[in-house]
């Protein structure tokens, strides 16, 4: 059940990250716009570096001693990798991940935190995986 809601709230994400070209810095970039902050990084979620090979270090945000999860999900809506987080006192949080065996590709990484008891899609963030 956690899975398909999770899947859902991904289908919406892209679709909506679809509709909108001011939400991709590379389609801001060509129209003489550049995106606040480094290309990087989206709101409380970033990873470096990307594209990514073998590993890389995630950086988010969650609110004050939240909880959370990363998920990794394929472009068709499958979820690839799932890691559970525990915010920091600050809500700022790190996390080394390996993507060894990850297919060259494009993927959606989706910041999901609880809030009052319901999870909450907190961030989203295209991550590109290299061999």
């Amino acid at each position: 059940m956690k899975h398909q809601t999770i899947r859902l709230m991904f289908a919406v994400l892209l679709l909506a990250s679809s509709l909108g070209a001011a939400t991709d810095p590379i389609a801001e970039g060509r129209q003489g716009h550049r995106p606040k902050g480094p290309p990087w990084r989206n709101g409380d979620l970033a990873m470096v570096p990307n594209p990514v090979r073998g590993s890389g270090l995630i950086s988010y945000h969650l609110s004050d001693d939240g909880e959370g999860s990363l998920s990794l999900f394929s472009l068709k809506g499958d979820l690839v990798r799932a890691w559970q987080l525990r915010g920091e006192p600050d809500g700022e949080g790190q996390l080394q991940v390996q993507l060894d065996g990850v297919a060259p590709g494009c993927y959606v990484l989706v910041l999901t935190e609880t809030r009052h008891g319901a999870a909450v899609v907190a961030a989203t963030f295209k991550v590109y995986v290299r061999n």
